[in-house]
């Protein structure tokens, strides 16, 4: 009888049988490993890849859902912020509008010393309170704005001040009261080290909110392009998962599927034509209504500066040639842009009256610059105010009339984005279960 001998270190001897498990049982596998080999037999063979083909199916059109309705919500956000930027921007202009006017008034009001007319004076400071508002609400719409807002609302007080102890000197005959309103004037015009100036300050503000307008108006024609990236890809998806199960079941069409994919083609279609359109309306609102609002808001603001600057030279007697060349600029300016404004679509943005006032103006420089300063002043103050008011008139409804334009155009389609929002949302639900439906019976074929 043969022994079996343990060598040291219990290793066992060449030849012996392998020492079994407790209980008889080989080391069960790892889990991953499980998982694994669960997943292979889940997926071979042709039932394997039917069940692959469901889960490609169902996730296109899951992919679909979620892109296509977030194309149209992107739409409809994107035209929202274009709005809400485009009311802001015009909301700003305003401002600088109302404070370009107040100053236009007070100059020239200052012209009649003792005299100044109630009437005039009292315009002023409604032209201010409005100033006063506009930037408080400016300030709370855009965020962004409030501190440039705050800056410029700080150097309107100071301008403010600087009008009264003018007017209150100019009243009494004091020629410091001249020095006060070019202190005012700066405080407008020209920023320091130390100030902020009203109409820079507000024009930057305004450059900032312009481009936030492009901005929305560029990531609405992205939604565009999401929405006719995301069903071309699903249709692909969906079109191979078809080929594959004419090939493999010997059968032309899977109905539920056909139907699944017909109406992700449907949604798409329909969905692109109305951003296209869409996107053409917004793009006339653009280049319309909104080009006009810029320009005629920017013509007012450069006409009364000019129109301050036109009381500036017969303030400022013998040295008011600075003054007289910058009207000739804002006049420029003020011209181009009421030329720009007819060219966006107005029918009567108010170049006649523009040219009107100006022809006064030269009647206004001939007499001051022939040494009648006194008839220069009653013609400044008189015909030139008569038809500059005719230009603020014409050019005040127009502008009217295009900022409400701009609203209602960007605002006309949103209920429609909306809604094809939630049909191409429910229309790629419907198709996953289509899908899934399809080639559940073709895998059912195989049990």
């Amino acid at each position: 009888m043969s022994q079996t001998v343990v060598r040291p270190g219990g290793a066992r001897p060449t030849g012996a049988a392998p020492v079994a498990s407790r209980g008889g049982l080989a080391p069960p596998a790892p889990p991953v490993a499980r998982l694994r080999g669960r997943l292979r037999g889940a997926f071979d063979g042709t039932p394997g890849r039917l069940r692959a083909a469901v889960i490609v199916g169902v996730l296109a059109c899951l992919v679909f859902a979620a892109l296509g309705g977030n194309a149209f919500r992107a739409r409809g956000d994107a035209l929202d912020q274009a709005n809400k930027s485009a009311t802001q921007l015009v909301r700003v202009q305003q401002v600088a509008i109302d404070v370009a006017r107040a100053d236009a008034l007070v100059t020239n009001a200052f012209l009649q010393g003792a005299g100044e007319p109630a009437g005039v004076v009292s315009q002023y400071q409604e032209a201010i309170g409005a100033a006063s508002e506009g930037l408080a609400q400016a300030a709370q719409a855009e965020p962004g704005d409030a501190t440039a807002l705050g800056a410029a609302n700080s150097a309107l007080t100071r301008y403010t001040a600087a009008v009264a102890s003018a007017r209150a000197n100019n009243r009494l005959g004091f020629q410091v009261g001249s020095g006060y309103l070019r202190q005012a004037s700066n405080l407008l015009r020209t920023p320091t080290a130390g100030q902020a100036a009203v109409l820079p300050t507000l024009d930057a503000v305004a450059t900032a909110d312009a481009a936030r307008v492009g901005d929305a108006f560029d990531d609405a024609r992205n939604a565009t392009y999401q929405l006719f990236a995301a069903g071309l890809v699903v249709l692909a998806g969906l079109l191979a998962v078809q080929l594959w199960l004419a090939r493999r079941t010997r059968r032309v069409l899977n109905i539920p599927l056909t139907w699944g994919s017909a109406a992700v083609l449907v949604c798409l279609i329909v969905g692109v034509v109305v951003l296209v359109t869409g996107q053409s309306a917004a793009n006339r609102v653009r280049d319309t209504h909104y080009a006009a609002t810029q320009a005629l808001s920017q013509a007012r603001i450069a006409a009364f500066d000019a129109r301050a600057n036109e009381g500036l030279t017969l303030v400022y007697q013998g040295s008011g040639a600075q003054y007289e060349k910058t009207y000739q600029a804002r006049l420029a300016t003020a011209r181009a842009q009421v030329d720009a404004a007819k060219a966006a679509g107005v029918d009567d943005p108010g170049r006649a009256e523009l040219d009107a006032w100006d022809a006064a103006h030269k009647q206004v420089r001939s007499h001051d610059d022939g040494g009648d300063w006194t008839g220069a002043v009653k013609l400044a103050t008189g015909p030139s105010q008569t038809a500059f008011d005719a230009f603020d008139t014409k050019s005040a409804s127009a502008l009217g009339t295009e900022a409400k334009a701009v609203s209602t155009g960007l605002e006309d389609r949103h209920w429609l984005l909306v809604l094809l929002g939630w049909v191409t949302l429910i229309a790629g639900l419907v198709a996953a279960g289509a899908a899934g439906v399809g080639i559940a019976q073709r895998l059912g074929e195989y049990r």
